[in-house]
């Protein structure tokens, strides 16, 4: 009978203990929601709360900003030992695209490159050439090399 008051004994006392830590638990709670349900203390805690929102997705937008447009790259299969004035022939595989009459450069899914009319559109294996061709990057064509 002994060993059956002890484990009775430290099976009370795992309860107790579970009661306790249950109880400080609901003390707590009730006291810091007395706290919150102040006005004032509400305010600021929302305020807060707000802020940081706000912050973190200011800091996530700026990284969107900052992120490089995926490129995809083909090689020639043939080598080609033609002059510069073919790199700008009208075809649709290049790496940007200008207006013959123009001075910038574009990717060819920007909004000004979809506006350049298939006549007056040259194109331009990298971004290089088109550089060296005397033209400038676009200012309003994301990812573009400034």
């Amino acid at each position: 009978m002994n060993s059956k008051n002890a484990s009775d004994a430290s099976r009370e006392g795992s309860y107790g203990k579970k009661a306790l830590v249950t109880g400080l638990i609901k003390d707590s709670a009730k006291k810091w929601g007395a706290i919150l349900s102040q006005p004032a203390v509400f305010t600021v805690v929302a305020l807060i709360l707000v802020a940081s929102s706000s912050f973190a997705l200011g800091r996530l937008s700026v990284l969107e900003q900052n992120r490089e447009p995926m490129r995809i790259e083909y090689q020639d299969q043939a080598t080609s030992t033609s002059d510069a004035s073919d790199t700008t022939a009208n075809s649709s595989s290049g790496g940007v695209v200008a207006s013959k009459t123009g001075s910038v450069y574009y990717f060819p899914w920007c909004t000004g490159a979809l506006k350049i009319s298939e006549a007056n559109k040259v194109t331009f294996a990298s971004e290089l050439l088109a550089k060296n061709a005397g033209l400038r990057p676009a200012g309003n064509c994301k990812g573009m090399g400034k």
